[in-house]
């Protein structure tokens, strides 16, 4: 893991997850983890389609405008990135997180894989999970 490249988790595609950034009309990106949960629960609600269907105005929480210093009239874009399929797959694990009676051991993997899902299984859980300690 160490020696491995650089690994740049957007991606330029009309589909998959969005990356939920909005923009100003002076480029500066409108992002916040309250924007980002409000995103996911109408994601929740409907399907990823929405981030496609509705424009940046629709889509940006009303109830967030004034908190981040939005006008009524402001016109916002939003992000046209996605996240990286190995992105999305590296996070099964995080589907059994809170069950550990369902957790596993043991990955099964193809060769040619170990640099695709197998690292961004590791990757993602390295990067979110606290780290193991032994008790001596």
């Amino acid at each position: 893991m160490r020696n491995r490249h650089y690994w740049c988790i957007s991606r330029q595609r009309c589909w998959g997850t969005p990356i939920p950034v909005f923009f100003r009309q002076d480029g500066s990106a409108v992002v916040g983890q309250d924007i980002i949960d409000a995103i996911a629960q109408r994601i929740e609600q409907h399907d990823a389609d929405i981030w496609w269907q509705l424009d940046a105005n629709t889509l940006f929480p009303a109830e967030l405008r004034d908190k981040y210093g939005i006008g009524a009239d402001e016109k916002l874009e939003k992000s046209h990135d996605i996240m990286d399929v190995w992105m999305d797959s590296g996070m099964a694990w995080s589907a059994t997180r809170d069950r550990p009676d369902e957790q596993v051991d043991l990955v099964v993997e193809g060769g040619d894989q170990f640099r695709g899902w197998f690292q961004s299984l590791a990757l993602t859980s390295q990067a979110i999970t606290v780290s193991f300690r032994s008790r001596r």
